[in-house]
């Protein structure tokens, strides 16, 4: 039964850091196009656009840094999935503005969590 319900939890908070990641980009004049655009190889958090750009966006939350940063957990396998997605929502959604790979990381902090975005993130 714990197993199950620490998976409930892990569920729960990645969904609410996408809800949090999702605000504060709305609040930097960003809405949203998709949210969790799963493929058989992965699965993309959020696509969101503005005038001019269009963000795919991997969201990360790491409650522990114990294990690293939540930014160090998108490793180059990681981005090869989310590029992978990218590639497959664009053949079917052609894209008619500037592309960007971002990632926003949310980590527990008092009294909000903190909310990091790497923009143009796997950039070398």
């Amino acid at each position: 039964m714990k197993s199950v319900k620490l998976d409930w939890l892990r569920l729960n908070r990645g969904k609410s850091a996408e809800q949090l990641a999702l605000r504060f980009l709305q609040k930097q004049g960003y809405h949203l196009v998709q949210q969790n655009y799963r493929t058989r190889r992965g699965e993309i958090d959020l696509i969101v656009e503005n005038e001019t750009m269009l963000l795919v966006v991997e969201v990360r939350y790491r409650s522990n840094p114990n294990y690293g940063l939540a930014a160090e957990s998108v490793d180059i396998h990681k981005q090869g999935r989310i590029i992978q997605c990218a590639e497959q929502y664009f053949a079917r959604h052609p894209p008619d503005k500037q592309v960007r790979l971002d990632v926003i990381t949310v980590t527990p902090s008092h009294p909000e969590p903190e909310v990091s975005w790497i923009q143009d993130a796997f950039r070398a």
